[in-house]
């Protein structure tokens, strides 16, 4: 009687002691420390190695959305979610979707000036924005008017050739922008300083601008338009022909049956490769964008934080968790749009909260951790063991602009750009992977411990979700349109005296014909425009000010 007595006392007392929801009490009375065994901790260390090594392998050629290297990765994660044993609920969502990778030159594209043919794509190239529109008339280099073709350098000066040649694509798309605004019938662009290794680029990932646009070769400038002022004909039939492909986004959704979600998000995919010179296709040939840092660090960062969950015997049910794997986001963010827009509506209305690993591998304490976000977070991390750099506002080419539209609030959190960034150096040995677990536990403690919800409830009333992006309203820029002015882009008549407009540095007569690159033609486009800036956001508007064009760049 007395041992069964004496073994009873036992149970209960071990009962007790490894109960799970008395061991999240516990931790929920210390909002500040929660602990992972060391064996642990050194599992899920050297499992960041594993992960990051292999989203790194140079067969993966630098996860290009709907290239092999992404279905490689994209089936690596799933391997890897296969070994959690938390709950997965289907969504019913479709994860594939269709994607634009490259445009190819059909067999009627010609270039035809002054009566000779030109070599496409070697000597002059269609560009991966251009639309299919054919021309034929007459062009001078450097003359700008309304419905001609207009022949402009690439780059204006040696020093801005060598600071845009990694990524004169994009520069060249704003430049397209810009000849599209003004009326350009079609924009040639010559490499004057002959810094390009090759012309054609077939990659999608840009919005198709309504004008034609193609890059020609130092050569072949030289040969038809250098020192020659008069009028050239040319020609030409574009005959671009889509490649589209399907790509996938990956999820694993814990539905612990309650009113509020929180999401982690990271995006898989990345740049691919580029080919050193034009039409030697051998492996030995590419230049491969690893994406270390940016972005596999976020990847491995998000499968990091689903092994914590998964390991931690701690009561999890404050929230249902959704952890989001998207592809394309290189493209316009594409794959988190086309996540979002299907996600049902309940669980839209319960999101209280996203956390996005951005780039995270480049952790030093002297420059910290920046996390972008809502309110005034500097009170959720002011206890961490690493610094963080809490900021209000959020980075307009990260996913916080996509949650922006989807109203979601949001903390995306990076390291700070680096020099290896977007290039083929951003490599698995430069990534400081101790780092990334430090994160990785900072950030899981906050939703784990009960901080997250302590926040949520420190906001205002009705300051949750609106809070983070804060739309600054057509009315508060004070701006009076010239109604009787009838060309390109919106004059102002007057401006209201300490509205934005005036505080920005606008005055009357200037005429607004660009917002951060978007094309200003009516006044319905400027409405819409200035309705969508948000608060801490920096704008850049050109205007048209007497005979001069000037940029005026602000935070809101």
């Amino acid at each position: 009687m007395k041992n069964s007595f004496l073994n009873l006392l036992i149970f209960s007392f071990l009962f007790n002691l490894f109960s799970p929801s008395l061991f999240a009490q516990k931790n929920k009375s210390n909002t500040s420390v929660y602990e992972l065994k060391n064996k642990d901790k050194e599992y899920i260390r050297q499992q960041i190695k594993t992960d990051l090594r292999f989203l790194t392998d140079p067969r993966l050629e630098g996860r290009k959305a709907g290239e092999l290297g992404a279905t490689n990765a994209a089936n690596y994660i799933k391997s890897r979610l296969k070994e959690f044993s938390l709950p997965h609920v289907d969504l019913k969502i479709n994860r594939e979707f269709e994607i634009v990778t490259e445009s190819r030159l059909g067999a009627q594209t010609r270039c035809i000036i002054n009566k000779n043919f030109v070599r496409v794509p070697e000597e002059v190239a269609p560009l991966p924005f251009s639309s299919n529109k054919s021309f034929s008339g007459h062009l001078m280099k450097n003359m700008k008017e309304p419905l001609t073709p207009w022949l402009l350098p690439l780059f204006d000066s040696k020093n801005e050739a060598e600071k845009y040649k990694d990524n004169w694509i994009e520069h060249a798309f704003v430049l397209a922008q810009e000849a599209l605004k003004q009326d350009a019938a079609a924009l040639i662009l010559y490499d004057q300083f002959d810094v390009l290794e090759t012309l054609y680029v077939k990659e999608g990932g840009f919005e198709i601008l309504d004008i034609p646009v193609l890059v020609m070769s130092n050569k072949t400038y030289e040969d038809y338009f250098k020192n020659k002022n008069s009028l050239a004909t040319i020609s030409f039939e574009l005959d671009l022909v889509n490649i589209k492909k399907k790509t996938e986004n990956i999820y694993h959704y814990v539905d612990n049956k309650k009113d509020k979600t929180v999401v982690f998000s990271a995006n898989y995919d990345y740049l691919g490769y580029s080919i050193k010179s034009f039409g030697n296709f051998t492996s030995s040939n590419k230049e491969i964008f690893y994406g270390a840092d940016n972005n596999a660090s976020g990847i491995v960062a998000l499968l990091a934080s689903l092994e914590i969950f998964n390991l931690l015997p701690i009561d999890k049910s404050d929230y249902n968790y959704l952890f989001v794997f998207y592809s394309a986001s290189q493209m316009n963010n594409k794959g988190a749009f086309h996540f979002l827009d299907q996600l049902p509506e309940t669980v839209k209305n319960q999101i209280v909260h996203t956390f996005h690993y951005d780039y995270i591998g480049n952790y030093l304490h002297n420059t910290g951790l920046f996390i972008y976000g809502l309110y005034d977070n500097a009170t959720l991390f002011k206890k961490s063991n690493i610094n963080v750099l809490p900021i209000q506002g959020y980075q307009e080419s990260s996913i916080a602009y996509v949650y922006k539209k989807f109203n979601f609030p949001v903390f995306t959190i990076n390291t700070g750009a680096h020099l290896k960034h977007g290039t083929t150096q951003d490599q698995f040995q430069g990534v400081n992977q101790n780092g990334i677990f430090r994160i990785v536990e900072l950030i899981n403690e906050l939703t784990l411990s009960g901080a997250l919800q302590d926040y949520l409830q420190s906001i205002p009333d009705g300051l949750s979700k609106e809070l983070s992006f804060n739309n600054v309203s057509w009315e508060e820029w004070g701006i009076e349109s010239d109604k009787s002015y009838d060309g390109l882009g919106v004059k102002i008549l007057s401006l209201k005296k300490e509205k934005l407009g005036e505080k920005f540095g606008l005055k009357d007569g200037d005429i607004i014909f660009n917002i951060n690159y978007k094309p200003i033609v009516h006044i319905e486009e400027l409405i819409s425009v200035l309705n969508s800036l948000d608060r801490g956001q920096r704008v850049t508007i050109k205007v048209k000010r007497d005979v001069s064009v000037i940029d005026i760049s602000e935070k809101l």
